[in-house]
């Protein structure tokens, strides 16, 4: 059954027999209700993920901004803020990340950004950047299910030019003379 929501007091009624087929000696004693006031409590959602570079260069690090709302009509501890630099699918609660950091408290609707930098690019290809906030479910949220999201990127692999060697002829160059280089 839907709570209902948080401050409004509901009333929950059960009635047996209202259709009235059962004949009894008391009809009157069908029907019972209970009054009660759903709690309030946080609900923690990415909004936003941006990383920077959007595409980060091979075996360079990037930063990601990871913006994060409480939905929900209490504040609580947004417990820990895991990201991992590849990870397509949801992660369980408690697995170990790439890197982590503390949310500290988040009021009743209010929300924070948080900065982590560097994270390795690693090698070339198609990435998945995971962000889950309470990641270590130290607070009883209305929906645990909504806590993390996902952006797709590229690490693009640049090439990587090199000089070898210079050899010049003559070997040393005469003054106001010419000379050749091989590069």
């Amino acid at each position: 059954l839907p709570a209902g929501e948080w401050p409004l007091q509901r009333t929950l009624r059960a009635f047996i027999d209202s259709d009235l087929e059962v004949e009894e000696t008391g009809e009157d004693d069908n029907q019972k209700t209970v009054k009660y006031t759903p709690v309030a409590r946080p609900d923690f959602v990415i909004t936003n993920i941006a990383l920077n570079p959007t595409n980060p260069a091979y075996g360079k690090t990037f930063t990601a901004t990871v913006a994060i709302k409480n939905c929900g009509g209490a504040s609580g501890s947004g417990g820990y803020l895991c990201v991992w630099t590849n990870k397509a699918t949801n992660v369980a609660a408690k697995t170990s990340a790439t890197k982590s950091t503390s949310i500290g408290t988040i009021s009743a609707f209010g929300s924070k950004t948080v900065t982590i930098t560097g994270l390795s690019a690693g090698n070339d290809g198609e990435k998945v950047f995971r962000a889950y906030i309470d990641a270590t479910a130290v607070t009883t949220e209305i929906n645990d299910t909504n806590n993390q999201s996902a952006v797709n990127y590229t690490v693009q692999r640049k090439p990587d030019v090199r000089i070898y060697s210079i050899a010049l002829n003559p070997t040393v160059p005469v003054k106001g003379g010419e000379f050749a280089a091989t590069v």
